[in-house]
């Protein structure tokens, strides 16, 4: 499992942009952004600089040059992800609520779980992995010294995590 969410409480600080969209009394304005191509697109890169900030600097020129513009293809270019995003964002803190239902099930699961994360996730945090950890029975943490695509900043770290 990688810099993911599941059922996490209103403490954790979403991306701005998921919150955004999947705020309900805030549909009208997400959903006027979403139709507006040039506010879209300034939305996603701001979104896209809290992440980067978050870097150390060693890790920056990669997200200017690889993780950056793979996010904005996927969202500017058409076909976009965008529509698909808004639909997923939408569900976002209902999915949540259905999830931490299920948390007594999680608890007994008898499966080996490797959580690998990002230690410079500026929202999905080691913090939220470690609450993972402590839901899961049989749970190991590796943090890696990476954003939230992990697997894009350090992808021979994550491997090895895997693989171990």
């Amino acid at each position: 499992m990688l810099n993911s969410a599941y059922s996490e409480d209103t403490t954790v600080l979403w991306p701005e942009m998921i919150t955004l969209f999947a705020t309900r009394s805030m549909q009208p304005l997400a959903m006027a952004i979403a139709q507006s191509p040039e506010q879209f697109g300034w939305l996603l890169k701001w979104q896209q600089k809290q992440f980067l900030d978050a870097l150390p600097e060693v890790q920056k020129p990669h997200f200017n040059t690889f993780i950056g513009p793979l996010i904005s293809e996927n969202f500017i270019a058409q076909p976009s992800a965008g529509p698909a995003f808004v639909q997923l964002a939408a569900q976002f803190f209902d999915e949540h609520a259905r999830n931490a239902k299920h948390l007594p099930e999680l608890e007994t699961l008898d499966i080996s779980v490797k959580l690998i994360w990002g230690q410079y996730d500026p929202y999905i945090t080691v913090d939220v992995a470690e609450r993972r950890q402590s839901q899961l029975k049989n749970a190991s943490l590796t943090v890696i010294p990476a954003g939230h695509w992990l697997q894009a900043d350090e992808p021979a770290e994550v491997a090895k995590a895997m693989l171990s």
